[in-house]
C-alpha cells in the first residue's frame, strides 16, 4: 500500500499532507536512506508511512527516527469504498497480522517488542484475533511463539478460537485446539464454541465432535442441572448434538460414558441425543 493510498484507510490520515512529490518515496519499498530523508522530521508523514509499511528494513529505520511512535494506533473511520465502519485502535502489529505476513510480524516483534502486540483495539481485540480472522496458521504460530495469549478475549468475550470459527478458518481452529485453547469460553451473548461450530455444520462437524470430547458431558457451554438457564441451555445443547451424524454421536457417547442401552438397533439419533443429555452433571 502506498503512503497516499493509506490516507483513505485511516481517519488520522485525512488531514495529512501528501507525500513529497519531489521525492516520490514510499516506505513500503524505498531504501532506508530515502525513508529517513522523507519522514525524519514530520510526525504526520511518519504515522502515514508506519501504518503503510510492508518492508522489514523500513521498520527498523522508522522505529529509530526522532518522531517515532511505534505503539501508535489508528482512529476509527468509514471505509468509503465498502461503506463499512473500520474500528480504531489498530497497531501495525494488528494490521500485519491481519495481512498474513508472518516474516514481517516476526521482524516487527524484534523491533518493537511484546508490549506492542499486547495492545488492544477499540473492540478489545489483539493481534491474535486478527491472525485468526485472516486464517493464517503461520501468523498464529508466530504470535504464540512470541508469547501471546491464545485465549485472549475481546470486549464481546470472543477468543481467537471463536474468531477463526465464525470466519470458517478450519485450519486455525484445529491448530488452536492442538494448542489446548479453551473450548468452554462463552461470548457475551451466551454462546459457547460448540454453538458456533454447529452453525457451520456439516463442514465443522469433525471439529465440533472434537470440542465436545474435550469439554466432556454438558458440552462446551458447561450445562449443569439446577442452573437458572438449564432448560434453555439444554435445548441449545440438544440442537448442537443433533447437528452431528449418528456415527459421531455413538463415538461421543463412548467418551461421555452415556448409556446406549435404549437407543435402538440401529441407533436412533433422537435417542442418542437424549442419552447424551442424560449425562449432564
Amino acid at each position: 500500500m502506498s503512503a497516499r493510498a493509506s490516507a483513505t484507510s485511516f481517519a488520522f490520515a485525512r488531514s495529512l499532507p501528501r507525500a513529497r512529490a519531489s521525492t516520490n518515496d514510499d516506505v513500503s519499498t524505498s531504501a532506508p536512506r530515502s525513508v529517513a530523508r522523507t519522514v525524519a522530521n514530520d510526525p504526520n508523514l511518519w504515522l502515514e508511512n508506519w501504518f503503510a509499511c510492508v518492508n522489514a528494513d523500513a521498520i527498523r529505520v522508522l522505529a529509530k527516527l526522532p518522531v517515532a511512535k511505534t505503539h501508535a494506533r489508528t482512529l476509527g473511520c468509514v471505509d468509503e469504498e465498502r461503506g463499512v465502519w473500520i474500528p480504531g485502535g489498530r497497531t501495525l502489529g494488528m494490521i500485519a497480522s491481519g495481512r498474513g505476513d508472518a516474516e514481517f510480524v516476526r521482524e516487527l516483534f524484534n523491533v518493537v517488542g511484546k508490549p506492542h502486540f499486547d495492545l488492544t483495539d477499540d473492540d478489545g481485540r489483539v493481534a491474535m484475533h486478527y491472525a485468526a480472522a485472516k486464517g493464517s496458521v503461520e501468523i498464529v504460530r508466530a504470535l504464540v511463539d512470541i508469547g501471546l495469549d491464545a485465549d485472549a478475549r475481546d470486549d464481546a468475550g470472543a477468543t481467537p478460537l471463536v474468531e477463526a470459527t465464525t470466519r470458517g478458518n478450519v485450519e486455525v481452529v484445529s491448530y488452536l485446539m492442538d494448542l489446548g485453547a479453551d473450548v468452554t469460553v462463552k461470548t457475551g451473548d451466551g454462546i459457547a464454541l460448540d454453538g458456533y461450530l454447529a452453525q457451520a455444520a456439516p463442514r465443522f462437524n469433525d471439529l465440533l465432535l472434537r470440542a465436545l470430547r474435550m469439554s466432556g458431558p454438558g458440552g462446551c457451554g458447561r450445562l449443569r442441572r439446577g442452573q437458572k438457564t438449564y432448560l434453555r441451555d439444554r435445548a441449545r445443547l440438544s440442537a448442537i448434538l443433533s447437528s452431528l451424524s449418528v456415527e459421531q454421536l455413538v463415538d461421543l457417547a463412548v467418551d461421555w460414558r452415556a448409556s446406549t442401552r435404549d437407543v435402538g438397533r440401529p441407533p436412533e439419533k433422537r435417542k442418542l441425543v437424549d442419552a447424551l443429555l442424560a449425562t449432564t452433571p
